[in-house]
């Protein structure tokens, strides 16, 4: 897969606990950054819930150079709805 360098941000995908919208750095074709723009935050449990998942998922992300990453327990809905932003997020780094 071959990544254009830049900064590329997913639509915003919505799921029952809110919203989420993801960017990936890229340089040098590799994703060396994600950051959640938009997350559930509007309840103490999906605040609680997006900070414990996303900084996992982030790292995982890097590591692993793709959006299919482990879900993290008691995140189920919040990793897979991660995996589809960055899915989206790759798209958009592989059209440049």
């Amino acid at each position: 897969m071959h990544l254009e360098d830049g900064d590329y941000i997913s639509s915003r995908h919505q799921f029952m606990w809110g919203d989420l919208r993801i960017k990936i750095f890229v340089r040098g074709g590799v994703i060396t950054g994600v950051q959640a723009l938009q997350f559930p935050d509007h309840r103490s449990q999906s605040l609680y819930l997006s900070g414990l998942a996303l900084p996992k998922l982030e790292s995982e992300v890097i590591k692993r150079q793709t959006a299919q990453v482990d879900t993290v327990s008691s995140a189920t809905d919040t990793s897979i709805v991660f995996q589809d932003a960055v899915a989206d997020a790759i798209v958009k780094a592989t059209r440049g």
